[in-house]
């Protein structure tokens, strides 16, 4: 699968790329939101994102991924949930507490992308 994992913290981007990649996918990394925004129009499998960042949240992102995107499957990957049902609501597949669980994060991923196979749009 091709990723898009957007997190500010640089351990975590990075351990999420080498558990990702050792699993057999392709991961792009993106330090903040507008880094993720330019990535945007590539082609992905999925996007995990984290909720809090500098300037735009991941909220902000979310949203406009949806617009552009609707069927993208999206998990969130975040150590401050708040309000589960309204990320469900905006679109948000799979919601996800850190610290990272990697088999729980493949299993997520392997769920929300098995039905539309990579579309996204």
């Amino acid at each position: 699968m091709r990723i898009l994992a957007i997190d500010d913290e640089d351990e975590v981007l990075t351990y999420l790329k080498e558990m990702l990649e050792g699993e057999g996918h392709t991961v792009v990394g993106a330090h903040n939101v507008k880094e993720g925004l330019e990535f945007i129009d590539r082609t992905f499998d999925a996007i995990i994102t984290d909720l809090s960042m500098h300037k735009l949240d991941g909220k902000d992102y979310i949203e406009i991924i949806k617009v552009r995107y609707p069927k993208m499957p999206i998990i969130v990957l975040s150590g401050h949930i708040v309000a589960k049902e309204a990320l469900i609501e905006l679109g948000v597949s799979r919601v996800l507490a850190k610290p990272i669980n990697i088999p729980q994060l493949l299993e997520a991923l392997n769920e929300v992308c098995r039905p539309q196979g990579g579309t996204n749009g």
